[in-house]
């Protein structure tokens, strides 16, 4: 849209704020930051005439035109949302029997801003408006003009962002953000730094919030993979060169392919190569922000965390670190979740990945390990993933390494390349490897450095055959261990075992151990955590015997070298993020170890477990008063032992590792102090709890049923400091084992926690449908408990779409008009978030679509503001009344038309909604749509349907007496008025002050419909209104010299008087309006006449003189000399 029209709208909304403004300003009590909005109105409508005037001197061109359009309809929106707000306000306060206290509306002003954040209160939305007319102010093309206001608007800004706020704050309230603007414009932009908002303005536009996106995800780790492989590369110098130097990976780096594939055996490198190829795209692009790189890294071992959702969000997370510009669709989804708290599901998020990645020219996906990721037939991931991905917009292109035997028509690729281990890259890591091995150092030669590299076919079998060799202290030992190299994995893994059980008893002991705990812990341990592990495990006996308490890890001796060593090269030592692990030196290591050598790891989970139980029973009570930093390190492995000792416990176990476990529940002190470290945001911060509700956290049914066997004491209902039971750590945990045990055992199904909320609110919050069934199968629920937030299990469940759950609970006899602290039922909440099925499932179980609410709500107001077509149509074969009215008696018809709803205005009319039905103030729906069509296209639309609909096209307002036609002119949209015209609109109909639309034309400064009103009715030029004035007194009062010219080329009487006796030329002259005074006087306007009609008379020439404008008295007396 034109940006003259776009200001020019802004002035009649702003006009509209200043009327509605002054119907609140008298309250008692309304909030200063409200009386600081009333202040600066006439600044801001000032500010933007100086603009309005300016833009139409200067004329700019189209980049002009581009570069200013981005603010100036900015600034539009924000003053469309102050207007809304305060119309809403004042529509509550008519509705409270005219308000006389804020008291009685400030609940509605919460409930309409808290939802939508911080940056729409009031104080806030008027910042962020002046911020924007500042930019405007500074900007070269409106300096002249508005250079006086440049002080006034900042000085406004200051007090705005220091006024009392308008609404205390919420945890529920979407933080406002600081909104970074930068519009580029080769040189001709400017830069505007005011409060809270930073504009940079030209040709190209962005937006992006401060936003922790993170925050409403989990994203997975990817990154620290990349670092640890990508240093994993440089062990062999230029390892990969070959590959991003090849000719197929420059095709699909510059774009030719759109995917490639690439596929290896194990240990071929293919891993590294994914880092290699991460890392020189991130080096060629840095600079280009228009390119992005994101990656996955599978690991079959991780199909618990890595689901599609998380991979997603991951990418997403990725994409958004990449780059300034933040998609619509991801801030619509933070200020969601800013508000519900509900993370996004795998289709939000794949939409939001989609819409980010088209902001790029081009960004690189790489998939590593494809194969690896989950193939389960119920979940069919794998399918899944490819079929995402081939959603993604063309200017993603997609990489894949993965083993051999991948159907490559799932794929789908454009080439496919088989990698095996390049000799240069293993020679390479052959030669560092012997640098780093002083023996070895001493003892190859060249020809023999040539044989181990003949010999090693992949990466894998390079490492592990150095590992081998690296113990060979003479050349003759090393040359026959050369004889004994294996050719595959598998036989190496095999020999290096037998190397392992072949050293003394505690070589072998060890490196039995540090292999356990790698292959078995449930996260990656530190080498600090590993070593004090190992050293508790070597005190459990002394501990068991005479009661000491564990060593510290300062006094352990094991060394890193010590216990990689012991382990045959299987085991290495990494780094990540400045911390040190082990890991096995290959995926496929811990494949081999848990499917062939269950001998060597028998019993693991109760040596684990027991370890764990050691720990965390045997630290010094003194411990409680010392820092946490301190604790953690001289006691690293706690940590560990109180987040996962549950774990190992629920797996396979001897009886023993029970008596330890009960035996640590039942002692409350050390259960509540290991509680304190668990690895767990929500679970570390809890007090009070019993063991039960660790049991119930870890799953933990087979303990507890041998505790009752042996008639231990159970408190199956104890409560937290937060009011939690066991039934509660049951449900949020998913322990479904362990609730439906709690369930026989008669648990307390009602008890409510801190937050009001029961075990049902919880499984339900939880997505858990199982044990939602279980709890309700037992029909001792009360289906009616509201949580704090006001919310039964039926509003939480249509509140989350939660459909499934939604139809147990109706089936289960939930109340179906059961609402929250707000009214809202759950018939409102599944409408407003667009639940289609679950709004039908209420309707047919009986719900109201009309239920009492403080806001008038109702189901058919609500569809058609939000275009919701299908439920109109619902509502229609209801034969529900389309022409019901609100308390200001409009219909759903004038909803949808006042929200610009084309699609849902037909289907409204389709259903014989009354077109020409009237509000109390007698406004039709077609007075709203002409009213609108100045703002947008679609309002257009709906004008021409109303009016092939046959609505009345002269119908009038009842207070202003004003038809559609008045509505449009003011607007300054040509093509409604054309349309009106042609449908038989009168343009000689006078509102109550005998004003014709070509009177709302020309006061509002619109030539284009002024003149098409005068083609169309030319007699109207000479019209006057209830002060006598004439179109041509109005154009001279605004100044607009071109609608003057206009006028007077289509006969308009030049020296009209109005009822005070002025003419257009004294208008002119008594405001100053230099051009519009020249042209009337060169246009032989009568210099002689007075300017008033009452007593003294002024005549022209002194009224010029005592204006002071030299140039007005000037062409006057030119006049008069001619």
């Amino acid at each position: 849209m034109d940006p003259l029209a776009i200001i020019s709208g802004t002035i009649t909304i702003v006009e509209s704020i200043l009327s509605t403004y002054n119907t609140i300003r008298h309250l008692q009590g309304l909030p200063k930051a409200f009386e600081e909005v009333g202040q600066n109105l006439p600044l801001a409508k000032e500010t933007l005439q100086l603009a309005r005037r300016q833009l139409k001197r200067a004329n700019p061109d189209e980049p002009e035109k581009r570069a200013i359009e981005p603010v100036i309809r900015g600034c539009q929106q924000k003053v469309e949302a102050l207007n809304d707000i305060l119309k809403k306000i004042e529509n509550s306060k008519d509705q409270e029997g005219d308000a006389q206290h804020w008291s009685t509306l400030a609940g509605f002003y919460h409930r309409v801003v808290v939802p939508m954040g911080k940056a729409y209160r009031v104080e806030n939305l008027m910042g962020d408006i002046m911020d924007k007319l500042k930019a405007l102010a500074i900007h070269q093309m409106f300096k002249a003009a508005t250079q006086g206001q440049i002080e006034k608007l900042e000085k406004a800004i200051k007090e705005l962002s220091e006024v009392e706020p308008s609404l205390p704050d919420s945890e529920f309230e979407i933080g406002g953000g600081n909104v970074n603007q930068n519009i580029s414009d080769q040189g001709r932009g400017f830069v505007s730094k005011g409060g809270y908002v930073d504009n940079t303005m030209g040709n190209k536009f962005s937006a992006a919030k401060d936003m922790n996106f993170e925050a409403t995800s989990t994203p997975l780790r990817f990154e620290e993979i990349q670092h640890e492989m990508f240093q994993i590369s440089r062990m062999a110098p230029g390892a990969g060169t070959w590959l991003v130097e090849s000719p197929e990976f420059i095709e699909w780096r510059d774009g030719k392919l759109q995917k490639l594939w690439y596929y290896g055996i194990a240990g071929v490198g293919k891993t590294v190569l994914a880092s290699i190829i991460i890392n020189h795209l991130h080096t060629r692009y840095s600079a280009n922000t228009d390119v992005a790189c994101i990656y996955v890294y599978f690991d079959y071992r991780k199909h618990q965390t890595q689901s599609l959702a998380d991979i997603f969000s991951s990418l997403l997370v990725q994409l958004l670190r990449g780059g300034n510009y933040v998609a619509n669709e991801i801030q619509e989804v933070y200020e969601t979740w800013g508000v519900t708290h509900l993370h996004p599901g795998l289709e939000e998020y794949l939409k939001m990945l989609k819409s980010q990645a088209k902001r790029f020219q081009k960004v690189y996906m790489i998939v590593d390990a494809l194969d690896e990721c989950c193939g389960d037939t119920k979940k069919n991931t794998m399918n899944s993933f490819l079929r995402a991905c081939q959603e993604l917009p063309e200017n993603v292109y997609m990489l894949f390494t993965s083993r051999p035997g991948l159907n490559s028509r799932l794929v789908k690729p454009d080439r496919e390349f088989e990698i095996t281990a390049n000799a240069i890259d293993i020679k390479s890591y052959l030669n560092k490897s012997i640098e780093s091995h002083p023996n070895l150092r001493a003892i190859i030669e060249t020809g023999l450095k040539t044989d181990i590299a003949f010999r090693c076919r992949t990466f894998l079998l390079a490492h592990l055959h150095m590992e081998f060799l690296a113990s060979k202290l003479t050349l003759g030992a090393f040359e026959h261990g050369l004889t004994q190299l294996s050719s595959t994995p598998n036989e190496v893994y095999d020999a290096a075992l037998e190397r392992i059980t072949g050293q003394n008893e505690d070589r072998r002991q060890l490196a039995i151990r540090v292999i356990t705990w790698i292959v078995f812990a449930e996260r990656a341990l530190t080498v600090t955590e590993l070593i004090h592990a190992l050293a508790i495990q070597d005190a459990a006996s002394q501990i068991e015997s005479s009661k000491r308490v564990i060593p510290k890890a300062s006094a352990t001796s094991e060394t890193e070298w010590a216990l990689t060593s012991a382990c045959a090269g299987i085991v290495v030592g990494v780094v990540e993020n400045d911390t040190g692990f082990l890991r096995l030196a290959h995926g496929s290591a811990e494949e081999y170890l848990r499917n062939g050598q269950s001998i060597l790891f028998q019993d693991s989970q109760s040596t684990l477990a027991e370890t764990c139980l050691h720990c965390l029973t045997n630290v010094p009570t003194k411990y409680s008063q010392v820092t946490a930093d301190d604790f953690s390190q001289d006691y690293p492995f706690f940590r560990y032992a109180a987040t996962y000792w549950g774990k190992h416990l629920s797996l396979k176990v001897k009886g023993s590792t029970y008596k330890l476990a009960w035996e640590f529940l039942a002692d409350k002190r050390l259960l509540n102090r290991s509680v304190r470290a668990i690895d767990d945001s929500k679970i570390c911060q809890e007090r009070d709890v019993s063991g039960m509700h660790v049991a119930a956290y870890f799953g933990l049914v087979h303990l507890v049923r041998k505790a009752m066997g042996f008639r231990k004491r159970l408190d199956i209902n104890a409560r937290t400091q937060r009011n939690e039971t066991p039934l509660h750590w049951a449900a949020a945990y998913r322990q479904r084992e362990f609730l439906e045990f709690l369930v026989i055992q008669d648990a307390d199904l009602n008890a409510t926690n801190v937050d009001n909320r029961t075990p049902l609110h919880i499984a339900m919050m939880n997505e858990d449908t199982m044990s939602v069934s279980l709890l309700l199968a037992t029909k001792r629920v009360n289906l009616e408990l509201p949580d704090s937030q006001g919310y039964t299990p039926l509003t939480r469940a249509a509140f989350q779409g939660q459909l499934s759950m939604v139809e147990k609970l109706l089936k289960a006899g939930a109340a179906v008009d059961a609402h929250d602290k707000d009214d809202w039922t759950a018939l409102r909440w599944a409408a407003q978030k667009g639940y289609k099925m679950i709004a039908r499932l209420l309707i047919n179980h009986g719900a109201s679509i009309e239920p009492p609410s403080s806001d008038n709500w109702t189901l058919l107001r609500w569809a058609a503001t939000y275009n919701r077509g299908d439920v109109i149509t619902l509502l229609s074969e209801m034969r529900v009344d389309m022409n019901a009215t609100d308390a200001d008696g409009l219909t759903a018809l004038r909803w949808a038309v006042s929200h610009d709803q084309a699609m849902t205005t037909w289907l409204l009319i389709q259903a014989r909604a009354d077109i020409n039905k009237r509000d109390k103030k007698w406004v039709t729906p077609l007075h709203a749509v002409a009213e609108r069509c100045h703002q947008s296209n679609s309002s257009n639309h709906i004008l021409w349907l109303l009016l092939e609909n046959h609505a009345n096209v002269n119908a009038q307002t009842k207070n202003h007496g004003l038809t559609p036609l008045h509505m449009a002119a003011s607007g300054g949209n040509d093509s409604a008025v054309w349309l009106l015209l042609e449908k038989g609109a009168d343009p000689s109909k006078l509102d109550v002050n005998s004003r014709t639309a070509l009177h709302c034309a020309v006061g509002s400064d619109n030539l284009r419909v002024a003149q098409l009103l005068i083609w169309r009715a030319s007699g109207l030029v000479n019209a006057f209104d209830h002060e006598k004035r004439t179109v041509l007194h109005y154009a001279a009062s605004q100044g607009n010299r071109s609608i003057v010219e206009m006028l007077l080329n289509s006969g308009a009487d030049i020296d009209a008087q109005d009822g005070s006796g002025q003419t257009p030329l004294s208008l002119a002259v008594s405001q100053s309006h230099e051009d519009v005074a020249v042209c009337l006087i060169r246009s032989g306007a009568n210099l002689d006449m007075p300017c008033k009609k009452k007593r003294p008379v002024v005549y022209l020439d002194k009224l010029a003189a005592s204006m002071g404008n030299a140039v007005i008295v000037n062409a006057i007396r030119q006049a008069r000399a001619e």
